[in-house]
């Protein structure tokens, strides 16, 4: 009798260890998958800068976004901000990240990546009233005409050079480059006056 009773002491002895020891356990456990948790939203948060700054790079270097479609640059902007925050994530961590966002938007648009961004916001600088002399003043680093021959399809007319180009009537033309085939055109047009009506670029 006494060889029956005191296995199931001993169960009784170790059965609270047990239990506190699933415990300890459960716990351990939970706080392994918060952390892994609070791992994941960190890095989804970091991807979505990377990707933000990424995607406002991208636009600016390929199409200029940032001078020519600015609306569209700040949705951008604000779009990798709000994909940037959305992750649940301290406070701070988020602040810092839409600030990251905001400071690269900035970048991105104050520097000139390629000769025709630098084009183009020279270009910006003229205004409507302002004379030939004073808008060739501010493009005279870049080439002046069209670059195309009077006649494209006329071969003779395109090995004379310079004697005959095509001409915009009551527009002052310039380029970005002296390449061939560059058709990235700043248009000034010019009222009867001889001043500014208005200014467009009319990319390749």
């Amino acid at each position: 009798m006494l060889l029956l009773v005191l296995p199931e002491a001993r169960y009784e002895l170790h059965h609270p260890r047990a239990a506190k020891r699933m415990g300890l356990a459960a716990e351990s456990l939970a706080r392994l998958r918060g952390r892994v948790m609070t791992h994941i939203r960190l890095s989804l948060g970091s991807v979505a800068v990377l990707c933000g700054v990424g995607a406002l790079l991208l636009v600016d270097v390929a199409f200029m976004v940032s001078l020519l479609q600015w609306q569209a640059f700040i949705a951008i902007a604000l779009y990798a901000g709000l994909m940037a925050a959305l992750p649940r994530a301290p406070t701070k961590s988020r602040v810092v990240k839409v600030g990251v966002i905001a400071v690269a938007a900035v970048v991105v648009y104050m520097v000139d990546w390629t000769i025709e961004k630098k084009f183009v916001r020279i270009l910006q600088t003229i205004e409507t009233g302002m004379t030939e002399e004073q808008v060739r003043e501010i493009m005279v680093n870049f080439p002046e005409g069209t670059g195309w021959p009077g006649n494209p399809l006329d071969e003779h007319s395109a090995s004379n050079g310079a004697d005959d180009k095509l001409r915009v009537p009551n527009h002052l033309v310039f380029r970005p480059t002296t390449r061939a085939g560059d058709s990235n055109w700043g248009m000034v047009e010019l009222g009867d006056d001889g001043r500014v009506v208005s200014v467009q670029f009319s990319p390749d």
